[in-house]
């Protein structure tokens, strides 16, 4: 991985937080929304296309697309940001052979079957088991939905979770 790229796992994808709070905050000028349903979905790009600057390139990948293109290092002279929906799609990339130093898990939003860690992390069992799977090959997994935002270590979250379930 290159130092200018940051993986970001939100479940949103792009949104406004993601261009004002990550975007233009850190002077990235280029997008890369990694996701297999979202690729055929024309009409949710075009809508998605409206919330970027034009002055921000924006691509839209498949896992197996992107994997390819970060093995090759195609953004290494952009400042980028690498948008996935979930766990499961870091995970993909891993395994894929992309060498990646830390993923910032930033929205992954309450829903059935999910539990509240906190505002804007919630997770289910297979969650959990990607993410501590990831940890395992040395990425470091720091949650925060903004880069003005005090990071955590995902993990110690999880674990501390466990924990306080665990004397109840």
């Amino acid at each position: 991985m290159t130092e200018n790229l940051i993986v970001r796992i939100d479940d949103r994808l792009i949104h406004g937080q993601v261009v004002t709070g990550w975007v233009k905050t850190l002077k990235l000028d280029n997008i890369v929304v990694a996701n297999d349903s979202l690729i055929n979905d024309h009409y949710k790009i075009q809508v998605i296309k409206l919330a970027v600057p034009s002055d921000i390139n924006l691509e839209f990948l498949n896992i197996n697309t992107a994997a390819k293109k970060l093995k090759e290092k195609r953004w290494q002279k952009f400042q980028t940001i690498l948008l996935i929906e979930s766990p499961e799609d870091a995970y993909k990339l891993v395994k894929q052979g992309c060498s990646l130093k830390s993923i910032n898990v930033g929205g992954l939003h309450y829903k059935l079957g999910r539990v509240q860690l906190t505002a804007n992390l919630a997770l289910n069992e297979q969650d959990k088991k990607y993410l501590k799977d990831l940890a395992k090959e040395g990425i470091q997994l720091e949650g925060r939905a903004l880069p003005s935002d005090e990071a955590y270590n995902v993990i110690k979250m999880i674990n501390s979770t466990k924990k306080k379930n665990a004397n109840k």
